[in-house]
C-alpha cells in the first residue's frame, strides 16, 4: 500500500508534465509519463528503504528514459495548439506539480513525526487492554454454595476497577475494588492491587459466603 501510494502519487505527476508538452506527440498513448515516474517514484522509494545504494542507478535510469520519451514525443513538428490554451493549461500543470510536491511533502513530514507518535501510542493502549483484559477476565463462578459473576467494563480503553474471586481454606472472597483514575496510572494501580490481592492469603471471614447463597 505504501509504495502504490508513492507509485499514484508519482503517476499523478506524470499526467501534469505531460500537460507540459501540450504541442508535442503523445508518446504511450498519453500513458508513458505517468508509468514512468509513478513507477521511478515507487522504486527509488523501496531502493531508499531496502537497498540505498540502487538509488543513483535506478535515477540515472529513469533520467535516460525521461529523455529518450521526450526526444520521441519531440521528434515530429509541434502540433497547433492556441497561445491562450497553451498558457492555461501550462500554468495548471506547473501548479499541479507543485501541490503534488509541497503536498507529499507535508503528509511524509507529519507520517514521520506526529502520525508516528500516534500509531505508537495506540499500539501501547492496545497491548495496556489485552494485559488488563487478562488481569480483570469476566468471572462466571458457581458452586454448591455460591454462584457469582462479575465484568468490568471500562469507559476508556483502560480502567481502573478490578473484580476478583479467591478461593482459600473452604471460603470465598469476592472484592470489587475503584482505583482512582483512568488510562495507564490507573492501569499501573490495577496491576500492583492484582498482584498483591493474590499474593496476600484472604480472610474467609469477611468474604462474600456470609451474605448467603448468591452474591456478586
Amino acid at each position: 500500500m505504501f509504495l502504490a501510494g508513492y507509485f499514484f502519487v508519482g503517476a499523478a505527476g506524470g499526467f501534469a508534465f505531460d500537460l507540459l508538452q501540450l504541442n508535442a506527440s503523445r508518446v504511450g498513448g498519453g500513458f508513458f509519463w505517468p508509468v514512468l515516474v509513478g513507477t521511478g517514484a515507487a522504486a527509488l522509494r523501496a531502493a531508499g528503504i531496502k537497498r540505498f545504494r540502487l538509488v543513483p542507478l535506478l535515477l540515472l535510469l529513469v533520467v535516460v528514459t525521461a529523455w529518450l520519451g521526450y526526444w520521441a514525443s519531440h521528434v515530429s513538428l509541434p502540433l497547433p495548439v492556441p497561445v491562450a490554451v497553451h498558457r492555461r493549461v501550462l500554468f495548471d500543470a506547473i501548479g499541479i506539480l507543485v501541490s503534488i510536491g509541497f503536498g507529499t511533502r507535508f503528509l511524509l513530514f507529519f507520517a514521520g513525526t506526529e502520525g508516528l507518535a500516534s500509531v505508537r501510542m495506540q499500539t501501547e493502549l492496545s497491548l495496556a487492554h489485552g494485559i488488563q483484559t487478562t488481569l480483570v477476565p469476566t468471572i462466571s463462578f458457581q458452586n454448591a454454595s455460591f454462584e457469582l459473576y462479575g465484568k468490568s467494563i471500562p469507559s476508556t480503553e483502560m480502567g481502573g476497577d478490578l473484580i476478583d474471586v479467591i478461593e482459600s481454606d473452604g471460603g470465598l472472597v469476592a472484592y470489587v475494588a475503584d482505583i482512582s483514575g483512568h488510562g495507564l496510572p490507573a492501569h499501573g494501580n490495577v496491576e500492583d492491587c492484582h498482584a498483591t490481592r493474590r499474593a496476600v492469603p484472604p480472610n474467609p471471614g469477611s468474604s462474600a459466603r456470609k451474605r448467603g447463597p448468591r452474591a456478586a
